[in-house]
């Protein structure tokens, strides 16, 4: 894989590393974060692991954890820093991109990139999940996996495979699964914290947001919303909607669907979904996101059905 040669050589080097993810972290971004640090740290290395928001309550079974940082110690020193899902310091967080300084920057990503800010990277774009390149990675470096580091890399490969459901679920992550359930990994125990774990309060939301479900059927296009008086009403929060846009997808004759979400600020991040061919990551980049073919987003400046009426739009084109 290109850049793993650079990337490894600088990981060797390293002293003092510093892991990010990106906010607003799923499983993949905490997971291979995790893997990375704690393999790191068995190479003798100093790490610190940051990420602007918390851990989401669905991710914190995962070991060390706790270890995840929102704010940096001032005067810290780092000869390395490490981006794990993500190829922007600015979608790390400020933090970040301020306390890097002169460190050597890594990138280990399986996002479709325009733009790479990295001294050393390993980006694959046909990977599921950037746990997949940390896979491979490690046999590289000859990281012996137990049960712990198994864990983390299991959790971004179902994350992000929607538990093998995904179209990005192939004959080779199916082999990795298996691989690290012969290490020790207990799916069943995995899944039970991932998705059979929720708060009342995320049902209340949903029953709320289902309301608003829109079906185009000639677009064969789907959404919902959910807005700050629902969060407000439900007493839930933001990180119990993150699943929603997968709602309106699993409907009979939608290839499209989106969840349309209203930040405090008024804007308004969008998760965009796809069956078949349709790119939604060309969508989410129209505003400025990213993503994947079937899994992308952005934000956009509200109101919300502003915003609603802007993706529609975007689809229709696309769909000519």
């Amino acid at each position: 894989m290109k850049g793993t040669n650079d990337v490894i050589e600088l990981l060797c080097q390293s002293k003092n590393v510093l892991v990010g993810s990106h906010y607003n972290p799923d499983g993949d971004a905490i997971g291979s974060q995790l893997a990375l640090g704690v393999a790191l740290e068995r190479m003798g290395k100093n790490v610190t692991f940051f990420n602007r928001d918390v851990v989401p309550f669905n991710l914190t079974f995962l070991p060390e954890s706790h270890r995840i940082v929102q704010k940096l110690p001032q005067g810290a020193l780092f000869d390395t820093a490490i981006m794990v899902d993500v190829a922007q310091p600015d979608r790390v967080g400020e933090a970040f991109e301020k306390i890097i300084g002169n460190a050597k920057l890594i990138c280990i990503d399986h996002h479709i990139l325009k733009e790479i800010k990295a001294d050393a990277s390993v980006v694959d774009a046909e990977a599921c999940a950037t746990g997949e390149i940390l896979i491979g990675l490690f046999k590289k470096m000859n990281v012996k996996l137990d049960q712990q580091l198994a864990l983390y890399l299991y959790t971004t490969l179902v994350v992000d495979t929607g538990f093998f459901c995904y179209s990005n679920t192939s004959e080779r992550v199916l082999r990795h699964a298996a691989d690290l359930v012969a290490c020790g990994v207990d799916p069943s125990a995995v899944a039970t914290e991932l998705e059979q774990n929720y708060p009342h309060e995320r049902f209340a939301l949903l029953a709320q947001s289902l309301q608003t479900l829109d079906i185009d059927v000639d677009l064969e296009y789907a959404s919902m919303t959910v807005t700050q008086a629902m969060f407000k009403n439900t007493g839930a929060t933001a990180e119990l909607s993150e699943e929603f846009g997968n709602i309106p997808r699993s409907l009979k004759g939608i290839e499209i669907a989106a969840l349309f979400r209203e930040l405090p600020d008024g804007r308004v991040k969008v998760s965009l979904r796809s069956k078949k061919e349709f790119d939604v990551a060309a969508i989410a980049r129209h505003f400025h996101g990213g993503g994947h073919l079937h899994a992308a987003g952005c934000t956009i400046e509200g109101p919300i059905e502003a915003a609603r009426a802007q993706i529609k739009a975007q689809i229709k084109q696309k769909k000519r």
